[in-house]
């Protein structure tokens, strides 16, 4: 975990921070909330499901819509705005 607060602790994307103040609002602690990330998306900001196939070789549709750290769906998104 500190490896990856190290490489991002930026003005605008400090990690670290960012973890702990989603601890202190939701409860969940900074390893099961990094351990989590790094399950979902690989630390991978632009993470997308892959894509499916047509006729077993075109690149096609995405299984999902989920996307970013979280791969967090479409509707998941819109409960949280």
């Amino acid at each position: 975990v500190c490896a990856v607060f190290d490489q991002n602790d930026g003005w605008f994307d400090n990690w670290q921070a960012a973890a702990e103040r989603t601890e202190q609002k939701y409860g969940v602690p900074v390893p099961v909330l990094m351990a989590t990330v790094r399950k979902e998306s690989g630390f991978k900001s632009n993470a997308r499901p892959p894509r499916t196939k047509l006729l077993g070789f075109i690149p096609w549709k995405r299984v999902s819509s989920a996307t970013g750290f979280s791969q967090a769906l479409d509707g998941t998104w819109a409960q949280y705005q």
